[in-house]
């Protein structure tokens, strides 16, 4: 739907960048780059976030969970808990979850593709 006084983009109101002046175009890669560099800053703390989370010891009910796997105390964190759901699910048929587990553990075809061409 149109708003009041804003056209909708289609071929007639389009201006390819070639066609527009320098300083135009100088102002949109500037607020491109500062968009671009929002969205890497967020993903930055998100990322730094789930780090600092799945480096964090369990609660005492998934640690003795843990336990029943032979995982030492030093690993009980939550990122084993989720390798360790992911293979129960993996065992019970679950594809994904195979997936999963078979790219951790650096067993990925195109991964392996990759080192056969380096050597």
């Amino acid at each position: 739907m149109k708003k009041r006084g804003a056209l909708m983009a289609n071929e007639q109101n389009l201006k390819p960048l070639n066609k527009r002046p320098q300083r135009e175009r100088k102002e949109i890669a500037r607020m491109g780059a500062i968009a671009s560099n929002e969205v890497q800053a967020n993903k930055k703390a998100l990322r730094e976030t789930a780090n600092i989370l799945l480096a964090m010891p369990v609660d005492k009910e998934t640690k003795a969970e843990l336990k029943q796997y032979r995982v030492s105390n030093d690993n009980c964190t939550y990122a084993m808990a989720l390798v360790i759901a992911q293979l129960k699910n993996a065992l019970q048929g679950d594809i994904r979850a195979f997936t999963a587990i078979r790219d951790i553990t650096g067993e990925k075809p195109k991964d392996n593709e990759q080192e056969e061409v380096e050597r």
